[in-house]
């Protein structure tokens, strides 16, 4: 994993494709999916439906980890340039620690960012008052 503290300003470059919040409640991951709908036509078909899962899982981490009041609202935002896809999560929550851990097979959990690791080219943590994770991600699918 590769953590930074850069800051919530979009990196260099890259040009906003999506910009939603949405109520941290059970609907969230499903909202979040949904809104990727925009990104179709601008990424590789594999990599849209990799980017509906590492958001699925993302969002889903903010609601299960976070400690977010019932009012509280969970931002997700799409970038794209130069052939990098950079998706970001946040929230408002600041305690625990954001780390990959062993799946438990038996009670569930642990699955989330094991396939950020996964799928991602490149990820990290930032925390400045919030928790924001961004996955970064080749747009198109090389062959070789």
């Amino acid at each position: 994993m590769h953590q930074s503290r850069t800051g919530h300003h979009q990196r260099s470059g890259l040009n906003r494709i999506l910009t939603r919040s949405f109520r941290a409640d059970r609907q969230a991951p499903g909202k979040a999916r949904s809104a990727l709908r925009v990104l179709n036509g601008n990424i590789d078909r594999e990599i849209a439906e990799d980017v509906r899962l590492l958001v699925s899982e993302l969002v889903t981490n903010s609601l299960r980890h976070a400690g977010l009041p019932n009012a509280a609202t969970v931002r997700v935002s799409a970038q794209l340039a130069d052939g990098v896809l950079r998706l970001e999560v946040e929230d408002g929550g600041t305690g625990g620690a954001v780390s990959r851990r062993k799946p438990n097979r038996d009670r569930g959990g642990g699955f989330g960012l094991n396939i950020v690791d996964a799928l991602a080219a490149r990820w990290g943590v930032e925390r400045d008052g919030s928790t924001l994770v961004w996955v970064e991600l080749a747009a198109v699918r090389t062959t070789g």
